[in-house]
């Protein structure tokens, strides 16, 4: 394959399947692979690619027909390259508009249309204001405006002012609001005080919407998990969690669980090569309810920019400051001595969960940030969570004291022996196999004397060189009765993710002047290590994530070129890094090496029927960074 060729198909992967930050592509670039490096990888890829094959062909084909040229390779490296950093940012995640919009007619007592009339509109949460005019069939619009609170005046020679206020304007909210102006003086003015109303007459678009005050007043449970805004979703008309309450499994309007879209403020949440988005997102990056100002739903009739759901678009505007200071501070405690005590355990588990934090806005009067024509306003949110011990306590089954020996007489079904495995001369091979026609037999145990079912004779060699005593030696004594279901666990396993946190947000809008707002958004959440599990730390099968930590970052630049032109320029970042260990890592040399593996980095896992598991392997290393970029033109 020639060298032509091989960026052809780098250029598909890249536009097929947003490979923006793949490592092959890394070390190919730092030069660290040959060519039989890219011959490997583009075989890999052929087999592997549905569409590739056809792809291929029509390659080579162009090489056939001349209409590819060898360039030279100094001048390709530069051109391919340079293509290839264009796409790692215009491509990947959609990246959409989350602002509302106000728009209307504006007529005389007679209804005949007014051209030209001043309409402002003014956030009244920061005081900066907005303005159109209305065109030549009375309409006017006023577009990419911030959620909150507003009022509007319209003006006009040898007219009465009107200024409606008590605007509330929601995210993707477009709120029609018309005017009949009446003749009069200039000092005369109409005051109507009215919100806009909910119904949508532009569309028929379906959207659903959780507000802060409903956000403050139903608190989400602290339940063993980091606390999420997300979660408010599930009070949604049309979601469903299926059997049970977790927001993971909502599925919108009957659509596919995975099948929903997360946007947080205007950029996709879609992570990486992976392309999970959704409520998968909002997992892998957990949205703290104080640190939004809402959480909504585009449920059906979404315009088809948002093309890459087969149910909901899920929203959430992080909050921004105001002219006045605002802060807060929260605790949510939950404790042991508070639980009811589980059915079918002797103690209650240990509980101790803490979510807790504070969060501020307002202006920033600083030199070079606030003017008579510039303002700043920023707002940050920390929020913490800690845990100890789980919401229930796991009931397992561990082996009895006399089966560590071999002496499994407590155990009511035969156990045989396979070194005595033998043709059955009862068989018949005309009849169906069957537990009275079987094709081959085995003799049970019975103890030394011949006389102990199910008993493992203490001089059989095998015992004796039993490798399990090293396993047994870190397995807890029952301490319920039975073979069965007897042993119940101090604590029991816990998701890693997100459990010990730390997470910081932080805002800021600047206003150059009227025309423009610059947005700068970072959110950084890092996990410390927790070490859980319901057996042993030297036969553990849990795991724990070190490092783990997560990072939203969005650029978003809002201009007025006139009353009728508008547009918005936004750049969003994401990246999820997450390495797997397993809590037996610090033992490995405690138990025995199982030979024929490929290494031992970890220790093997044995599983057992109706039994409980020991040791853990499932060490990875996880990165889901993602990116996407817009420019809509109004």
């Amino acid at each position: 394959m020639n060298l032509s060729l091989f960026w052809e198909l780098l250029e598909a992967r890249i536009n097929q399947h947003h490979l923006l930050c793949h490592p092959f592509y890394k070390a190919w670039s730092a030069g660290e692979l040959s060519r039989e490096d890219l011959r490997e990888y583009a075989s890999d890829y052929y087999h592997h690619v549905p569409a590739f094959p056809a792809y291929l062909s029509a390659l080579h084909a162009r090489l056939e027909d001349g209409n590819v040229r060898r360039r030279k390779m100094s001048k390709q490296i530069i051109f391919r390259s340079a293509i290839t950093a264009v796409l790692c940012f215009l491509i990947g995640r959609a990246a959409f508009a989350q602002k509302a919009e106000i728009n209307g007619r504006i007529t005389d007592s007679t209804g005949a249309v007014l051209v030209d009339a001043k309409i402002s509109v003014t956030n009244l949460d920061t005081g900066i204001k907005r303005t159109a005019a209305s065109n030549q069939e009375g309409y006017y619009t006023v577009g990419l405006l911030q959620r909150g609170d507003y009022s509007l005046t319209v003006e006009m020679q040898g007219f009465k002012p009107i200024v409606r206020s008590g605007i509330q304007l929601d995210v993707h909210q477009v709120a029609r609001i018309d005017f009949v102006m009446e003749v009069g003086e200039v000092t005369q003015r109409v005051e109507v005080t009215a919100d806009a109303s909910p119904l949508n007459f532009e569309n028929a678009e379906r959207k659903d919407t959780v507000n802060p005050e409903t956000i403050q007043t139903l608190p989400l449970l602290v339940s063993g998990t980091i606390r999420s805004a997300a979660s408010f979703i599930t009070l949604m008309p049309g979601v469903s969690t299926g059997g049970g309450a977790s927001p993971f499994d909502a599925r919108i309007n009957g659509g596919l669980q995975t099948g929903d879209e997360a946007v947080v403020d205007g950029i996709s949440m879609q992570e990486g090569l992976m392309s999970q988005s959704g409520m998968i997102a909002f997992s892998d990056y957990p949205i703290s309810p104080e640190s939004v100002s809402e959480v909504s739903i585009l449920s059906s009739n979404y315009e088809p920019q948002y093309g890459s759901t087969t149910s909901a678009i899920i929203t959430a505007t992080t909050k921004s400051g105001t002219n006045e200071f605002h802060g807060g501070a929260h605790w949510f405690h939950r404790n042991t001595v508070l639980n009811a005590r589980q059915f079918g355990v002797a103690d209650r588990p240990k509980d101790l969960e803490n979510d807790f934090g504070v969060d501020i806005g307002g202006p920033a009067k600083l030199p070079l940030l606030w003017s008579g024509s510039r303002k700043t306003y920023f707002f940050f949110n920390f929020t913490g969570f800690r845990i100890v011990g789980t919401l229930t306590k796991p009931v397992l089954s561990v082996p009895t004291l006399k089966m560590r020996s071999g002496d499994f007489g407590e155990w009511p079904f035969p156990i045989y022996d396979p070194a005595t495995t033998k043709a059955n001369p009862a068989f018949d091979p005309s009849q169906p196999v069957g537990p009275g026609n079987l094709q081959f037999v085995r003799n049970q145990f019975m103890g030394c004397d011949g006389k102990s079912p199910n008993v493992i004779c203490a001089t059989d060699p095998r015992l004796q060189g039993s490798i399990a005593k090293q396993w047994f030696q870190f397995v807890p004594e029952p301490n319920r009765p039975g073979v069965l279901n007897n042993y119940e666990a101090p604590a029991g396993s816990i998701d890693p993710r997100f459990k010990n946190s730390n997470s910081q947000v932080y805002r800021i809008d600047h206003y150059p002047g009227d025309k423009d707002h610059l947005s700068l958004i970072f959110r950084y959440r890092r996990t410390l290590p927790i070490i859980q599990s319901q057996l042993p730390r030297e036969i553990a099968t849990d795991n724990y994530r070190d490092p783990d930590w997560n990072i939203v970052t969005r650029v978003i630049w809002d201009r007025t070129f006139s009353p009728t032109l508008l547009n918005q320029v936004a750049f969003g970042f994401s990246n999820f890094r997450s390495t797997v260990v397993n809590i037996t890592d610090c033992c490995i040399s405690q138990v025995p090496a199982i030979a024929g593996v490929a290494n031992h980095s970890h220790q093997p896992v044995l599983t057992f029927d109706q039994y409980a598991s020991y040791g853990g392997n499932s060490g990875r290393a996880i990165c889901l960074p993602g990116h996407g970029a817009s420019t809509p033109l109004n």
